[in-house]
């Protein structure tokens, strides 16, 4: 029995000291665990700050943010943890690159009391100094002077004769500032011409009854441009007789447009969807817009070009802003206020340094950053 006495009384030494050493091994355990989090964190922000895009630069700093956390579990109170997560967050804020408005916003009407009711705004055109405006109710449009001086007034409504042709529902419209007119395709889908001060005119568009589809029109240089979602393309018309009498030339090759709903030109298409801006230098699709972005855009609502900026604005109706992308696809900036609630359009004016942003009930401006 004496052996197994003694290798008890060892046995239970080496117990004994095990468990006095426990608490000291944790402790230096849970200390390199924290000061490795600290130390990836800290690697994830450098790397976030020296990215060649805010979209890498996000990634980094989301798994900043994951090591922080990891810090944070070991040791709540510890300086370092709170240091590096405000540094994420300044960091994180300046990718953001928010414009809260303010009192920079400016209305410049409100339709209640100066549109006939009922009334449904859906879209708008910058042209001639004025704001075009499309009401889906009644079947409308409306030019705006902008100066504040007039309400709005009516220039076309369904039902209405012009040039012997009744006039239905428009479903898009777009100025032609080569030729200094509003155009507008309406359920026929017949195109008319407004000359500001003349009532419209109806002119060619060839084979306007064989598109499957318009989503929307607009027009660069002398030419007319077609979105036509459920054909997959963008249709290129040439002037031609009265309006745009000459074969359409299909620019994209029958592709998936999905929900396409609205596109600008700049010699480039940026094209559209509920939740998506997609850049095509016909044939080719380039990389998609707005890299970078916090998050993304829900339930799009009208697309502007500033060319001379190289710049694209977005109205983003479901996250209640404007964001715009450079035409590289980078995210640049997002303008918000309280009224950007009901967000249906948005507008530029011809030089750029106006933008306009159509809701439900009202029509605002603002001026971009530079």
């Amino acid at each position: 029995w004496r052996p197994i006495g003694i290798a008890l009384a060892a046995l239970v030494a080496v117990v004994i000291v095990g468990w006095c050493a426990l608490p000291g091994m944790l402790t230096q355990d849970r200390s390199t665990q924290l000061n490795d989090a600290l130390a990836s964190a800290q690697g994830h922000i450098t790397a976030a700050q020296s990215a060649s895009d805010v979209a890498k630069s996000r990634t980094e700093l989301d798994a900043a943010r994951n090591d922080i956390a990891r810090a944070r579990g070991l040791k709540p109170d510890e300086a370092k943890v709170a240091a590096l997560q405000t540094q994420v967050d300044t960091i994180g804020k300046s990718y953001d690159a928010v414009v809260d408005l303010g009192d920079g916003l400016r209305r410049v009407i409100a339709f209640d009391g100066t549109v006939t009711a009922p009334f449904n705004m859906v879209t708008a055109t910058f042209g001639d100094g004025a704001l075009w405006l499309v009401e889906s109710q009644r079947g409308r449009v409306f030019r705006l002077d902008l100066s504040g001086k007039s309400d709005p007034v009516e220039v076309y409504r369904t039902g209405a004769t012009y040039g012997g042709t009744t006039a239905r529902d428009p479903k898009a419209i777009t100025w032609d500032a080569a030729a200094g007119r509003l155009l507008i395709v309406d359920a026929g889908p017949t195109l008319f011409s407004i000359t500001p001060s003349k009532t419209p005119v109806p002119i060619t568009l060839r084979g306007a009854k064989d598109l499957k589809s318009i989503g929307a029109i607009a027009t660069y240089g002398n030419n007319l441009y077609v979105l036509d979602p459920q054909a997959g393309d963008v249709w290129r018309y040439l002037p031609g007789g009265d309006g745009f009498d000459s074969e359409r030339s299909g620019l994209l090759g029958s592709i998936d447009l999905g929900d396409a709903r609205a596109f600008a030109v700049d010699g480039d298409f940026y094209i559209l969807g509920g939740s998506s801006l997609r850049h095509f230098s016909p044939p080719r699709e380039l990389p998609p817009m707005l890299q970078g972005v916090d998050r993304p855009i829900a339930s799009a609502a009208g697309v502007a070009a500033d060319a001379q900026r190289r710049l694209i604005y977005v109205g983003d109706r479901g996250g209640r802003r404007i964001v715009v992308s450079d035409r590289d696809g980078t995210y640049r900036r997002q303008y918000r206020h309280p009224q950007f609630v009901d967000i249906r359009g948005v507008a530029l004016s011809a030089d750029g340094t106006t933008a306009y942003v159509l809701t439900g009930d009202a029509l605002y401006s603002f001026a971009p950053s530079p």
